[in-house]
């Protein structure tokens, strides 16, 4: 372990205690799980409608962890309150400590214009965006702001929630739904122990796209930013308590350009993704 991850380590607020991380089996969450227990020792709830993926990933994460972190596999569904409500459950009975809870669970359709998704697929993506997020702080932020020591909610949203994204509208409109309810809930907790963060990543390589249905070349995931970069992005940003963070340079460069032009650059990105072969 390098001393620049143990002086991390000492100087967080979670480190050895407990977390839950949604959308774990996979990506961004999977590669967020991996870090907590590795470099912070935390006991990781690791949350996915998979079981099976769950324990198969088990091993892997905890195969590098030196200061004796675990993760345990929970499988349930965000959109359903009433399961989140028995893992709060669990935790109170398994864990003392709840320091950090990380809501990422996320899905996408396929890009293409609104016209053509599929209802029942739309419906299914906006719950678990948007409803599984609110849902978790529903039952989780309760509990944590009135904690007599620092604890954080993080809501994992996407830069498409301030950037609207051409061929991904209802996808966009759940994310600006993520962004305009953390922001509410950011300032309704202002001035308690209980640290809020909002994270906006740009495009990240992970199976999200295969998962929808469509995969992207290889020339436009050459650009993108790997989901064990973004994870450790995300940590980061959580540690120092940053509350509001655009993450990775394309999102950094769409927020800019769409500060510029808000109306000229989503007609750009939409040819952008047509010669890409990925709007239709």
């Amino acid at each position: 372990m390098s001393n620049q991850k143990q002086k991390k380590r000492k100087k967080s607020y979670f480190a050895g205690e407990c977390a839950i991380v949604t959308g774990a089996s996979s990506g961004i969450g999977k590669e967020i799980s991996r870090i907590l227990v590795r470099d912070f020792g935390m006991m990781v709830f690791g949350v996915s409608r998979n079981l099976e993926k769950l324990e198969r990933i088990k091993a892997e994460i905890e195969s590098e962890n030196p200061f004796g972190g675990s993760f345990v596999p929970y499988a349930l569904d965000v959109t359903d309150i009433e399961s989140i409500f028995d893992l709060r459950s669990h935790i109170n009975t398994h864990c003392l400590n709840l320091r950090l809870v990380i809501s990422n669970a996320g899905q996408m359709l396929p890009i293409t214009e609104f016209s053509r998704e599929n209802e029942v697929q739309e419906k299914g993506m906006t719950n678990t965006n948007l409803i599984g997020a609110m849902n978790m702080a529903r039952v989780f932020i309760p509990d944590l702001r009135h904690s007599p020591v620092k604890v954080g909610f993080v809501f994992v949203g996407s830069i498409a929630g301030i950037v609207p994204v051409p061929g991904c509208a209802a996808y966009s409109a759940s994310k600006a739904g993520v962004k305009n309810f953390a922001e509410s809930v950011i300032a309704e907790n202002k001035k308690r122990k209980l640290y809020i963060g909002h994270m906006m990543p740009g495009m990240t390589n992970t199976n999200l796209f295969a998962k929808s249905g469509q995969d992207l070349p290889d020339w436009v995931r050459k650009y993108m930013t790997s989901a064990s970069k973004m994870a450790e992005m995300i940590v980061n940003k959580a540690r120092k308590r940053k509350k509001r963070c655009v993450l990775g340079a394309d999102a950094k460069i769409m927020r800019m350009c769409y500060r510029l032009n808000p109306s000229g650059f989503p007609r750009l990105m939409r040819r952008v993704l047509e010669k890409a072969g990925i709007y239709h």
